[in-house]
């Protein structure tokens, strides 16, 4: 983080290490989540919920939703 210049660590992986817990560091931290990959590691933590736990049911929903977008 010294070397980057950095306030956090992650940004790409599924953890995140800041230097101190602060609104302005948190909120910078998630903002670069957003931009990299897509967001791909924030959508996941979102619809992951507890202990990374992704329930069946809602990926089952999302995948029926993605197909029906494809087909139109």
């Amino acid at each position: 983080m010294d070397n980057e210049r950095l306030e956090y660590y992650g940004s790409g992986y599924p953890l995140i290490i800041v230097n101190k817990l602060t609104q302005e560091i948190v909120e910078q931290t998630v903002k670069s989540f957003a931009e990299k990959a897509g967001g791909y590691w924030l959508k996941f933590y979102h619809f992951g919920g507890f202990m990374g736990y992704i329930d069946d049911i809602l990926f089952d929903q999302l995948k029926a939703k993605q197909v029906e977008r494809r087909k139109n």
